[in-house]
């Protein structure tokens, strides 16, 4: 009887082990998956945001010459 409780205490022991290590590394994955979404999301702002500094500094240099013109 003794035996038979020791083995199933084992059993269950490894399964819930299993399912941990399984648990762990699919948080393991999703972690790394997060950090390269951030990492993306990152670079994708610094580069709209130059784009943004790019679009305003141009039409700023157009909004100059139309006015040394006399078109606005």
């Amino acid at each position: 009887m003794f035996l038979r409780s020791l083995q199933n205490y084992n059993t269950h022991k490894s399964r819930i082990n299993e399912k941990y290590e399984k648990f762990s590394q699919r948080c393991e994955e999703d972690e790394k998956a997060t950090q390269a979404f951030y990492e993306t999301h990152k670079q994708y702002l610094k580069t709209g945001q130059k784009e943004q500094n790019l679009r305003e500094e141009d039409e700023s240099h157009n909004n100059d010459n139309c006015a040394s013109l006399g078109l606005r």
